[in-house]
């Protein structure tokens, strides 16, 4: 399997931990890795060219890949979930925390100058094969969403901002277009969020005593790492 940061995802389920890119591997905590998990039980081919989220939702691991949404229910079910337009591709997956929905960042990659490609974030409850509760439009293609205590923070286009259950809240222009700040680039240490963004790793905390967050540039990333 080769990895890619900007189609990678990792997750844990079930006591087993599964990694994406060019297929889905698997790996039990100890010796066994299936390198080719998702062609060999799903009996399907991932699209190499797309991103491949993963997301633990209501018991099930979901896969996304183009415009499909897989499902593996953790024993002997393997399906194929949701489906939308032929044209989609779907780059982020994560939990609403306002509905319990699940959130599906993704982006239409047909499009022309006067009609430019669309981005949106479903809300999905897991039922409809092809449709979203609601669409909320996006400004630009999502390429990451992570979750810490009861936030979603989302990277989309060239910015940083949050969910606030009927869109997205701006919190900061990321400084360089061509190296956007996809999942493997953001985590967490308890409620503060670290990401890189054009060589730097910036940390977005709270002000013991202002009661707000900030921004601080903690770490340059050194010259070919």
């Amino acid at each position: 399997n080769v990895y890619n940061s900007v189609y990678v995802d990792m997750v844990a389920f079930n006591g087993t931990y599964y990694a994406s890119s060019g297929d889905v591997c698997s790996w039990d905590g100890a010796t066994t890795v299936v390198t080719n998990w998702f062609s060999t039980n799903f009996s399907a081919t991932l699209n190499i060219n797309t991103p491949h989220p993963l997301l633990v939702f209501n018991k099930n691991l979901y896969i996304g890949d183009g415009n499909l949404l897989w499902k593996y229910d953790g024993a002997s079910s393997y399906l194929k979930e949701l489906t939308i337009d032929n044209d989609a591709v779907i780059t982020s997956l994560a939990i609403d925390p306002n509905s319990g929905r699940m959130m599906v960042g993704y982006c239409k990659t047909s499009g022309t100058a006067a009609l430019p490609s669309r981005s949106n974030i479903g809300l999905y409850d897991g039922t409809n094969p092809t449709q979203f509760v609601k669409l909320v439009p996006m400004d630009d293609v999502v390429h990451a969403t992570f979750s810490i205590g009861g936030s979603v923070y989302i990277s989309y286009g060239n910015a940083l901002g949050i969910w606030n259950g009927a869109g997205v809240t701006f919190l900061r222009q990321l400084s360089n277009g061509a190296t956007f700040t996809f999942k493997q680039t953001i985590m967490n240490i308890g409620n503060d969020i670290y990401f890189h963004d054009n060589g730097y790793i910036w940390c977005y905390t709270e002000i013991v005593g202002l009661g707000k967050k900030v921004f601080n540039r903690v770490f340059k990333v050194p010259t070919g790492s």
